[in-house]
């Protein structure tokens, strides 16, 4: 019997996954994406499928390990048939996804063909009712359920609309199809700075997100109007990303482009770094992760008036005596948040003292630095600071009911608001004498950025309760994997904000894609057998019930 063809696709899609090609100059398929697309990913087939064999991953010994030795399966067989359907695997793909009319929603896929007539003869035998026609001169298609495929001798197109349904849907798709072919360089988002300067990086995958269109998309009622009153401050703005799979790492690269309302906004004001002895004083060689930030608080109003809503805003704190104005003059947007010391408990359950489960158990604080006296003090002695805290000198207390509420402790006074997960840590804190151990080139890394954020993997995984997975050899392998987590968050940079994601891995050496597949492949294996041998032991169990059940019967009937 023939294949499902959506199965077909499914293994498609996979292959373009971990094959993803590498181009110095802007790819030809990339003229074929609109220039309203909310959302592009572009996948690199040619450098991850060269990356993969560098480190002895070929896609025959992926496959087969993915799926566990079965050439038999739907997926493997999908794969070997792809392989040879005239599409090429290493080129650039592209997914994107389109606002449309009536609340829809188009998806666009878009590679490169290498065989036009191989590709014609994978459709028919995977779906023998298919009909190909053609548009003219300029390229075929076909309809596929409720999506539409078209193509050339260079290209690929595949269209589906989301709400929308039967020939309906398939007539708008084709009519989109076409379109797509015969894009202008105007009405592409090759003709979008940003977008086409992305398409020029050297990188495995990257993604495009224009907010103009995502917030743009068709609203309704109060939604429409919100969106109406922010529409200077999204309209042209656009987010790109690329991503890496290096030895020992992923590497990404994250850009914002504001529009020309924010831009003017953010260059009011200073970008300062964080400030490290917010952190290197939290009491503790054991830290698991933080995150500092260091940004004007007043922007938010600079923003909020720019959208045209500070009336309604400040409507809405009227009653508290307050302006928004108050409130960020009150705090300093310079804030720490710290994890450590975290650790897996096994505690005896109260009902049942033959039974132990696994709690987990960590320290935390949260500080942040307060501003104008003045307006910090009017905040706090509004109706809304008055009902949690009582002022003893210089320092605010939770009111006793509140703090048996909230079961953390809360130091405030005129410089600082800390919050904690117990008082003793935060008593330390505050007295600053402590020392947090921190790896040098991570607070190196940190400094004079407003932005960083750092997570240890390592600790994290030594003392999580990984044997819940129930299989030690998947627990051994997942606690050697990672190291660490750090994203840093730069000043911007002629209206351009730019912020990087690292994913270190303890394997230096090997690629960062090839140790997630091994692991992948690995954790498969081991959890499949796992459930083979449950299989066999619930049958076991059954054949034994019924057995059993056979002598019961026997045994009663004799007497008769």
């Amino acid at each position: 019997m023939k294949k499902n063809l959506s199965k077909v696709l499914l293994a498609m899609g996979t292959a373009f996954v971990v094959l993803m090609s590498s181009c110095s100059k802007v790819p030809t398929q990339s003229k074929h994406i609109p220039k309203e697309a909310a959302f592009v990913l572009s996948i690199d087939g040619k450098q991850l499928h060269d990356k993969l064999v560098a480190s002895g991953i070929t896609m025959d010994k992926l496959f087969e390990s993915i799926q566990g030795g079965d050439t038999t399966s739907e997926v493997a067989k999908g794969m070997k048939e792809i392989e040879n359907s005239g599409i090429d695997l290493k080129s650039q793909v592209f997914i994107a996804m389109t606002p449309a009319t009536g609340g829809k929603m188009t998806f666009n896929f878009v590679g490169k063909l290498d065989d036009a007539a191989k590709f014609e003869a994978f459709l028919k035998k995977n779906k023998s009712t298919v009909e190909i026609k053609a548009e003219g001169s300029d390229f075929k298609y076909a309809a596929i359920d409720e999506a539409v495929v078209g193509w050339n001798k260079d290209v690929i197109i595949g269209v589906a609309i989301q709400g929308s349904y039967g020939d309906e849907s398939t007539s708008a798709a084709k009519v989109e199809v076409a379109r797509l072919f015969k894009l202008k360089e105007s009405e592409s988002a090759n003709s979008i700075d940003g977008f086409k300067k992305l398409m020029k990086e050297k990188a495995d995958m990257s993604m495009f997100a224009n907010i103009g269109a995502l917030y743009g998309m068709e609203q309704s009622g109060a939604a429409a109007m919100m969106m109406g009153s922010l529409k200077k401050l999204y309209e042209g703005a656009y987010y790109t990303a690329t991503a890496n799979f290096e030895n020992g790492k992923i590497e990404a690269s994250m850009k914002t482009y504001p529009s020309e309302a924010l831009a003017k906004i953010m260059k009011k004001y200073d970008w300062d770094g964080v400030d490290l002895s917010m952190l290197e004083k939290y009491p503790s060689a054991n830290i698991n992760g933080f995150a500092l930030v260091n940004f004007d608080l007043r922007m938010i109003a600079d923003i909020v008036k720019e959208a045209g809503m500070d009336g309604l805003v400040n409507m809405g704190l009227a009653q508290s005596g307050l302006t928004l104005d108050d409130i960020l003059k009150a705090f300093k947007g310079e804030i720490v948040a710290v994890a450590s010391d975290f650790k897996n408990v096994k505690k005896v359950s109260e009902w049942d003292s033959t039974y132990t489960y696994n709690s987990q158990e960590v320290k935390w604080l949260f500080a942040l630095k307060v501003g104008e006296k003045a307006a910090f003090d009017k905040v706090m002695g509004s109706q809304f600071g008055q009902q949690m805290f009582t002022k003893q000198g210089d320092k605010y207390i939770l009111k006793e009911e509140m703090a048996a509420m909230s079961k953390v402790a809360v130091s405030i006074d005129s410089k600082d608001i800390i919050v904690a997960s117990d008082a003793a840590l935060q008593a330390e804190y505050v007295a600053g004498k402590g020392k947090a151990t921190v790896p040098a080139e991570v607070l190196s890394e940190a400094k004079g950025n407003p932005g960083a954020f750092w997570v240890d993997l390592e600790k994290i995984l030594a003392s999580a309760p990984l044997d819940e997975i129930g299989a030690p050899e998947v627990e051994t392998e997942l606690k050697s994997l990672f190291k660490d987590i750090r994203i840093i968050s730069a000043k911007p940079n002629g209206g351009v904000s730019t912020s990087t994601f690292v994913l270190n891995f303890k394997n230096k050496e090997q690629n960062s894609l090839a140790q997630l597949i091994n692991f992948g492949t690995k954790a498969a294996k081991v959890i499949k057998e796992k459930e083979a041998a449950q299989r066999a032991a619930w049958e076991t169990e059954e054949d034994t019930t019924v057995a059993e059940d056979a002598v019961v019967d026997t045994a009663v009937a004799a007497p008769f």
